[in-house]
């Protein structure tokens, strides 16, 4: 059976009746539904876009500096990163993704300078994700959250809660929608090896124990090359 012991094990990998998972999931334990990794990584932008989340939150942590410095493309870990086929693991510029970098050239580069407000910058990270989803296909229409209503307001120039502290009332988690959230914590535990089963449980996101990243650390504190970001 599809149905594993444990909502939060069984909802990252939920099997074929993903219909009747996604509503399990939803009420069990009261656990957010995410698709499972497998269904989530048959997006060809799933990397860049779990990324992309990842800096989301780096700007929304009490204590961030200036939110465009981020976006520089010389900094370790620097935004532009995301592009690459393994995320923070510095890569030639004709190896960055072709969507992932049309969209941080038309979306985040306006962004990057430092008059740009803190409130642009994480604006522009939601958008940019939400342009790749949609050239990604039905894979990642379909398997990566959306949060349409937060993306039309950004859009349309409207202030939105992006980051917890946003939201009315203020969250403590990073991120003020549940579902991006719970989807940026499967990236950084499955991909990086970050994370703990309690700050899972805390913001109720499916946590499996087995499906901790164990080659993150040589993804971290990369920089591009001058040679890799002087047309960036």
């Amino acid at each position: 059976p599809f149905w594993a012991e444990g909502a939060p094990q069984s909802c990252l990998e939920c099997g074929p009746s993903m219909s009747l998972a996604w509503v399990l999931c939803g009420v069990v334990g009261s656990v957010t539904a995410i698709h499972s990794k497998s269904e989530r990584r048959s997006c060809p932008l799933y990397e860049q876009m779990g990324c992309l989340l990842d800096v989301l939150e780096k700007c929304c942590e009490e204590g961030a500096g200036p939110n465009h410095m981020l976006l520089q493309p010389h900094v370790p870990e620097s935004a532009w990163m995301c592009c690459c086929p393994k995320p923070y693991k510095a890569c030639p510029a004709h190896a960055r993704h072709p969507a992932c970098d049309a969209a941080f050239r038309e979306v985040i580069k306006p962004v990057s300078n430092k008059e740009a407000p803190d409130e642009s910058v994480r604006s522009a990270l939601v958008l940019a994700r939400d342009r790749m989803r949609a050239a990604g296909g039905d894979n990642c229409s379909e398997h990566l959250a959306g949060e349409s209503e937060l993306v039309e307001s950004l859009a349309a120039g409207k202030r939105a809660p992006v980051c917890g502290f946003d939201a009315s009332p203020p969250l403590r988690r990073s991120l003020a929608s549940e579902a991006l959230f719970c989807e940026m914590m499967s990236w950084q535990w499955e991909e990086l090896g970050d994370g703990d089963k309690g700050e899972f449980e805390r913001n109720n996101c499916p946590f499996n124990p087995k499906r901790r990243g164990k080659k993150g650390a040589a993804r971290k504190q990369q920089s591009l090359a001058p040679d890799q970001h002087e047309d960036l």
